[in-house]
């Protein structure tokens, strides 16, 4: 509240009645009184919300504390302490405009006079206290629900500390041995009673059927027509699809693809089905009782067994060898279709058994034995897959059984362990043995649990694994010949192949966030967590939740990055319709299309940036903090980069070199193909690719053969001997330049005398060529016009002539005669008498 809500205001003139009535001090008056309409007003919208909000948390504290030893209990606890956070948000954000609306109007009032100053108006002075107290008021009301939102979430530490508490009581508890004579004893015991209430049950279920019996049949045979007609559908698609035999190689990725969309289509008949008849029975009002609660339970645990049986036909294809996942022969593939189409089945008998236990509220032993039996058979179907061999269907090398098929026969079933591959079965064959034991040492429940959390988790798994993989089918990942999407973005949209590979994987990596938030309920739904609890941090991880003082959306993040990538794309299309339309050659200069372009582009990036930045929640001005912050460490550490970059600025924008432009720089010649951010590339005159720093060439002595126009003067060097006449030579250099098409004759080729020199007079030749890129070409032209016009005129073209003198040549000859003594003399000293003559005739010189 500011300063001046609390200084008293200024006191009357007193009134000249006495001296001492006039030097007596006057009391201030007091503070007008709230009207009541703004007491009523600040009731209603901030004190009374601030208020249930303490209340209800004052509340569900009491209520956490009292079912504390009840899960059921604090699962509702925790969902009505989520709303209460959620309502207490909404409060916060309701206030937030309005206390920054009075505070504006509080700093438009200004300070309080000073003591010399004159006094406020009545009014004025009201407004300012009026606009105080609703000040003070909205920001105590704030205060106070932030507190409430703390000790919301303390409550909701203290929740979760006590369902974990439970969780693991139950799980770990250790019941009688379900091998003990007197556990059964109870159960059969029970058994009649069982019976007894499920008639009863079944009984009232049938006397309410019957009266809408012709309604009940409808609903039936429209499940049944649904499941057959979508089979049907269903038969179809994989007949046409997916042949039984063929010609055509399929790769590993291809025949995980297709059972990534083959998995959901085995299982939609059946699903459709099961969801109709439920919905169906649900609005004739024909779930009551304990019958709701059986729908309700019944429905996941069909679902589950359609799930994992669709799941196994679609990766072991008992039918279609070819569309086989795993390298296995026809025997051992149908052979874990069964079995895992019977854990399925098993897991959803024993979850309806379980909530059927739970609605007749039969006694512990029951519980006992359902579990054992149920965990058993798992546990023995678990084994049944440990013990099956998994025979190769080809025998082909490790590398080369995604690929295709071998031609060397399979493989004798005799050679192959029963334990291959151990990486599977010695984690299946742990799994079933802990299963067992845990059962037999009284601890079902924790049995039950594993059994249960290996069947979903891994169905889960598995159909998120084949889901991704035909996800990236969307890439064309997976085969040379698939058509991606970005083909089809370059077919629909016009855009290059980069382009389009950059939408693809784009699309690819939304999808497969997508996929990772679908998993993620399912996950934790298979680890014991209740759908309430899952549902709520899944709404806190996509809508946002705290770290700090930061809240993190990742919703918000998903549409900020489809923001990026489609104004990224309006971008790339805006520049191509430019490039093909606006910035045609013709029409403009390509050094200016290519500045428009690259503008155009670097423009509409910073825009895509900023935009998903701000639609993100980042806050841009924290951002020029840290940009402020960061100038030290940038000026030193990262100058030669801002130097080019900022220097590829002013090549774009003062364009003293332009894309196509014949520059010199540094000794080297070329063409200039493109301006980036950082550098230049040049094109060298050998096709070889000269990337120049963009500081260089403004800062740095630059060439631009092409700054203003095209045009280059060509200079050719000609001599004549002396005795030639110069005037006659100048003449037919004049007629050779105007009879040369390749040169401009405006302006007139100039003809020039320029020196004697040492082997004949020196002549100069010099025109202008309309393209700098045809000058070599028009300097061939001219030499080989002048040699020809020389030849034709009888003009003689001197070469150099060099006279060499020989001096002392007599010394040279005494030399050569000394030299030939001594080898005489050497050779008697080493020689014979008898080849003495031999000898000297061979020293002769």
């Amino acid at each position: 509240m500011p300063a001046c809500a609390q200084a008293d205001p200024p006191a009357p003139a007193p009134a000249a009645t006495t001296p001492d009535a006039a030097i007596a001090p006057v009391p201030a008056p007091p503070p007008p009184a709230l009207s009541p309409e703004l007491e009523a007003t600040l009731l209603d919208q901030v004190q009374q919300p601030a208020a249930h909000l303490r209340a209800a948390i004052d509340a569900l504290e009491k209520d956490v504390d009292a079912a504390k030893d009840s899960d059921t209990g604090l699962s509702l606890q925790r969902v009505e302490i989520e709303a209460l956070l959620s309502g207490a948000d909404l409060f916060l954000e309701s206030l937030q405009p309005r206390y920054q609306a009075i505070n504006a109007q509080i700093q438009r009032l200004g300070p309080l006079p000073g003591s010399d100053a004159p006094a406020e108006s009545k009014p004025i002075l009201a407004e300012r206290l009026r606009l105080n107290a609703l000040s003070a008021e909205i920001d105590g009301a704030v205060k106070s629900t932030g507190l409430v939102q703390y000790r919301a979430r303390e409550l909701l530490s203290r929740v979760q500390e006590y369902r974990a508490s439970i969780f693991t009581t139950q799980l770990l508890r250790r019941t009688g041995s379900p091998l003990s004579p007197t556990t059964w004893q109870d159960v059969a015991s029970e058994l009649p009673k069982a019976s007894s209430d499920l008639h009863w049950i079944a009984w009232r279920w049938w006397r309410s059927a019957k009266e809408n019996w012709a309604a009940l049949i409808g609903v039936v045979a429209g499940a049944f027509l649904l499941y057959f007609v979508l089979a049907l559908v269903r038969g179809r698609i994989l007949s046409g699809r997916l042949p039984p035999t063929g010609d055509i190689d399929l790769t590993y990725f291809e025949r995980a693809a297709t059972a990534g969309w083959v998995a959901p289509l085995f299982a939609l008949p059946a699903s459709a089905a099961a969801v109709a008849i439920t919905v169906g029975l649900d609005s004739m009002g024909l779930t009551f009782l304990g019958t709701d609660r059986l729908a309700v339970t019944a429905l996941p645990a069909v679902l589950v067994f359609i799930a994992v049986a669709a799941l196994a036909r679609a990766i072991l294809q008992p039918s279609r060898a070819r569309w086989r996942l795993v390298n296995l022969a026809d025997a051992p593939a149908s052979s874990l279709t069964r079995a895992v189409t019977l854990i399925g089945a098993v897991y959803a008998i024993d979850f309806v058994l379980k909530e059927i236990i739970r609605v007749l509220a039969l006694p512990l032993p029951v519980s006992v034995v359902a579990a054992f039996l149920a965990s058993v058979l798992l546990a023995a179907l678990l084994l049944k897959i440990v013990r099956t061999r998994f025979e190769p269907l080809y025998s082909a090398p490790a590398g080369d059984a995604e690929t295709g098929l071998p031609d060397t026969p399979p493989q004798h079933p005799a050679q192959i362990s029963w334990l291959s591959p151990l990486l599977l079965k010695l984690p299946l064959l742990a799994v079933a043995g802990f299963i067992l034991a845990t059962s037999l040492l009284g601890y079902v429940a924790l049995g039950r649990f594993v059994a249960g959390l290996v069947i979903v988790t891994s169905s889960v798994i598995v159909l998120v694994i084949l889901l991704h993989l035909a996800i990236r089918a969307l890439a064309g990942d997976g085969s040379p010949a698939a058509k991606a999407l970005g083909g089809v973005v370059h077919d629909r949209l016009g855009l290059d192949a980069n382009q389009g590979r950059s939408i693809s994987h784009a699309t690819v990596l939304i999808l497969n966030a997508l996929l990772a938030l679908l998993a993620l309920p399912l996950v934790l739904l298979t680890w014991g967590f209740t759908l309430a609890d899952t549902l709520s941090w899944l709404k806190a991880l996509i809508f946002g939740f705290e770290i700090g003082q930061v809240r993190i959306s990742l919703a918000q993040i998903a549409i900020a990055l489809v923001l990026f990538i489609a104004l990224l794309t309006v971008t790339r299309l805006l520049q191509r319709w430019l490039s093909s339309t606006v910035l045609m050659p013709p029409r403009v200069d390509q050094g200016i299309a290519n500045s428009i372009h690259t503008a155009v582009g670097y423009a509409g990036f910073a825009l895509a940036v900023l935009a998903a930045l701000a639609y993100g929640g980042l806050d841009i001005t924290n951002f020029a903090i840290v940009a402020g912050a960061l100038s030290v460490g940038i000026g030193f550490g990262l100058q030669s980069i801002v130097n080019n970059f900022v220097s590829g600025l002013i090549l774009l924008v003062e364009r003293p070199v332009k894309v196509g432009d014949l520059v010199s720089v540094n000794g080297h010649s070329g063409r200039v193909r493109n301006i980036a951010v950082r550098s230049t590339e040049i094109e060298t005159f050998d096709k070889a690719s000269l990337i120049v720093p963009n500081s260089e060439l403004i800062t740095s002595t630059v060439t631009n053969w092409t700054h203003r126009n095209a045009l280059a003067r060509v200079h050719i060097k000609a001599g004549a001997s002396y005795k030639s006449d110069p005037e006659f030579v100048y003449a037919v250099l004049q007629k050779v330049a105007s009879e040369c098409p390749l040169i401009l004759q405006k302006p007139v080729p100039d003809v020039s005398f320029d020196n004697f020199g040492a082997n004949g007079f020196e002549f100069s030749l010099s025109a202008v060529v309309a393209d700098v890129g045809k000058g070599g070409g028009a300097q061939t032209d001219l030499r080989m016009r002048i040699v020809k016009a020389f030849r034709a005129a009888g003009i003689e073209m001197p070469h150099p002539q060099h006279d060499v003198h020989l001096r002392d040549l007599d010394m040279v000859r005494d030399l050569l005669a000394r030299v030939a003594q001594e080898r005489a003399k050497t050779a008697e000293k080493t020689v014979d008498s008898a080849d003495l003559p031999k000898a000297r005739a061979a020293a002769k010189p």
